[in-house]
């Protein structure tokens, strides 16, 4: 058996980021770091499609709405340590960052791994262990210690437990949501709120875009238009979702649908605003049928602006084959009529990609027993949480990533802070 005054579990940007920060470490107590995969990092090295996205630009104010119903909840995490203080971090310690004009943040090499490997360098630094191979199945606090044992039978005590092991998202990197069924096991009064796939494509019935895979349609609004079973409240705000939205072979997908899909189930229903932005199209007055020649759907074509192969299929859903006779003869009635379709395109939910393509875990540890200032368990002394772990996903755009910094980094201080007695 070991003995560490600190263990974190999960070798993931929350897990790393915390580990990055617990500067000077030996003389406080020996840490150590464990990771389930032969190596650290592995989702992180997937973010931004291998280019890691690790923050967005924007003001910290407008980070909360991209949070779901939890933002507010997190305010103080990521106010404490923002994305100022992220670009910081790294910028001091020789890795330069490149922002986009969609404010999304990289390091100036576009690589992930340059991240990865900066945090796994500054933890040595740090003078903390590390251990790849460690699948921890069970957690016990014996006497004010935490006991941990893995597989192989191995077994580690510490007096503070750090989980940052993520959610089920992207399974293939290791998340699989076991730590949340070890932690309801050995601790009853800590409440797991169930998970779901966020930042996941969705399945739609009567699919009839697959032919134009690839095809993406900038600013569209998404709203959900019937409430969830569980949600019988009248006044409830519906989800809308603004962005790019993308046609696949079998599925929606592209940010709009992404960030919609931590509230969206099988059964409900989206409103799709293809025309989001151009609605002045009908109100003012622009529609004009007397005397135009061309076929309705070269007329759309050049009234919208939309790609030519999903008006096509669009068009012919509402008209068929008068799509391609002219607006003269199909009457101003009926164009508004296809105005009014585009603008309000109704589709039924059927399933969505599930974890193994999700790119974030809505659910987790609940945010009401956690401690925001220190990130430590009301009701489980000494355990700390981070990162995707936590009933916390945000938008896409880097924002998860900047709450598993954010968190990380709180736990770091938290440490530190009770192994000097609470100075710090």
């Amino acid at each position: 058996m070991q003995t560490y005054e600190n263990i974190i579990i999960g070798g993931g940007a929350a897990g790393l980021f915390c580990g990055a920060n617990l500067k000077n470490t030996r003389h406080r107590g020996r840490t150590l770091l464990v990771e389930k995969t032969s190596k650290f990092g592995n989702k992180l090295m997937l973010s931004g499609a291998g280019q890691c996205n690790f923050t967005h630009g924007g003001n910290i104010k407008n980070f909360l709405d991209k949070y779901g119903e939890n933002g507010r909840n997190i305010r103080k995490i990521l106010y404490n340590f923002n994305n100022l203080k992220t670009v910081e971090f790294f910028r001091a310690n020789g890795i330069r960052t490149l922002q986009r004009d969609d404010g999304k943040v990289f390091p100036k090499t576009m690589k992930s791994q340059d991240i990865r490997d900066f945090l796994v360098e500054k933890i040595r630094e740090n003078r903390i262990e590390m251990s790849v191979g460690v699948n921890v199945i069970s957690i016990e606090k014996v006497d004010g210690k935490f006991a941990v044992r893995d597989d192989k039978g191995r077994e580690y005590t510490s007096k503070n437990l750090v989980i940052a092991t993520g959610g089920a998202s992207y399974r293939k990197t290791g998340s699989d949501g076991g730590m949340l069924e070890i932690l309801k096991r050995a601790f009853p009064a800590l409440e797991v709120v169930p998970i779901k796939g966020s930042l996941v494509p969705i399945y739609v019935e009567n699919y009839k875009f697959s032919g134009i895979s690839g095809i993406a349609i900038r600013d569209v609004k998404i709203e959900q238009i019937e409430k969830r079973e569980k949600d019988n409240r009248t006044d409830c705000k519906k989800p809308t979702s603004i962005g790019d939205l993308l046609f696949t072979h079998k599925n929606l997908s592209g940010p709009a649908i992404l960030n919609i899909s931590r509230y969206v189930d099988r059964g409900d229903k989206l409103k799709i605003d293809f025309l989001n932005g151009c609605s002045d199209i009908i109100s003012g007055g622009k529609i004009r049928t007397e005397g135009v020649k061309k076929s309705a759907l070269n007329y759309f074509v050049e009234m919208t602006n939309l790609p030519r192969g999903f008006l096509q299929i669009a068009i012919a859903q509402f008209i068929g084959d008068e799509m391609n006779g002219s607006v003269e003869k199909l009457g101003k009635r009926k164009i508004e009529k296809i105005f009014e379709n585009l603008r309000n395109y109704i589709v039924s939910v059927s399933g969505n990609g599930g974890f193994d393509v999700a790119m974030a875990t809505c659910g987790g540890v609940a945010l009401d027993d956690i401690n925001k200032d220190t990130m430590e368990h009301r009701k489980v002394s000494g355990m700390y949480f981070a990162g995707e772990v936590l009933d916390v996903d945000g938008d896409t755009g880097g924002y998860n990533i900047q709450f598993a910094f954010s968190s990380g980094a709180a736990v770091a201080k938290s440490l530190l802070r009770a192994h000097d007695g609470g100075k710090r």
